[in-house]
């Protein structure tokens, strides 16, 4: 596996953003579950995503392989990589549309929901391109 974060291509920008389940909220009409980080102040450049020691396989595919990842808040990463190497399925991880064997994800220093209304209210809150 071929899974690069390069340091060269990270910056840290400021985005303006709409509180988790604001646009949820517009589209039903209303009001959105709060989140279970909703009371906590954010600072810039704390973590916001992290991943330690994850592992992933496909069968005999091990995918992913040992990752650790700290995103800050504030910050873009580009993950670059060949073909077949791990990076979508590193994106899919994320969000918890893939399940992964071993260590931890955390958003916002708060572990990946497993399923029910949480899992919802993360996918609501977490974007992927």
């Amino acid at each position: 596996m071929w899974l690069r974060v390069s340091p060269i291509i990270r910056s840290t920008v400021a985005f303006p953003t709409a509180p988790p389940g604001r646009a949820a909220a517009a589209l039903t009409g209303s009001a959105p579950a709060p989140s279970p980080t909703a009371s906590r102040t954010h600072h810039p450049g704390e973590p916001l995503v992290v991943l330690e020691h994850v592992e992933k396989h496909f069968g005999a595919l091990h995918v992913l392989q040992d990752v650790n990842l700290t995103v800050r808040r504030g910050e873009v990463v580009v993950v670059i990589g060949p073909s077949g190497s791990g990076k979508s399925t590193l994106c899919r991880t994320i969000n918890r549309l893939e399940t992964i064997e071993s260590g931890t994800i955390t958003l916002d220093g708060v572990p990946l929901p497993a399923e029910g209304r949480a899992l919802a209210r993360l996918r609501a809150d977490v974007g992927m391109v």
